[in-house]
């Protein structure tokens, strides 16, 4: 997974999309998917279904069950250098966390939450509803949680 900002581009997953060229197949329905893996597949991706207990028991693995947030560590970030407009804020992407989980039968998934309130211009992703929990009062202090 890959994203690019107006100040910074981001590799979520660089160790596995550029050097092993594999992608860890989470499950999603519809042929769009079905069209996209195979284009890759095409290129000389490998599709991985189940990392191997060995890849899932080393934290330093692509695929380690781990809780990551944009720009940790395990991230390639890269400053654009050209700036469209000097007058642009900085970007709040790095706020969004995730983890990637899997289940008694190693199926992966991904897991996070949707912190979405009027406080904020934007919605984010938190890891779980644990740190959703521990932030609402900071964003809103004077706003009910919905679930």
């Amino acid at each position: 997974m890959n994203i690019i900002t107006h100040n910074k581009a981001y590799s979520f997953y660089p160790k596995a999309t550029f050097e092993d060229r594999h992608s860890l197949m989470i499950s999603t329905e519809g042929s769009k998917q079905d069209t996209a893996r195979a284009k890759y597949v095409s290129r000389g991706w490998t599709m991985i279904t189940s990392p191997s207990l060995a890849e899932l028991s080393n934290p330093r693995s692509s695929f380690s069950p781990v809780k990551r947030y944009v720009g940790d560590s395990q991230c390639w970030t890269i400053p654009i250098r050209y700036q469209l407009d000097s007058h642009l804020p900085e970007g709040f992407i790095e706020s969004n966390t995730w983890a990637l989980k899997y289940n008694l039968e190693y199926i992966p998934a991904m897991s996070f939450q949707v912190l979405l309130t009027d406080c904020l211009d934007f919605s984010y992703l938190v890891v779980d509803n644990s740190l959703a929990d521990y932030l609402w009062p900071f964003i809103c202090p004077t706003e009910v949680r919905k679930e």
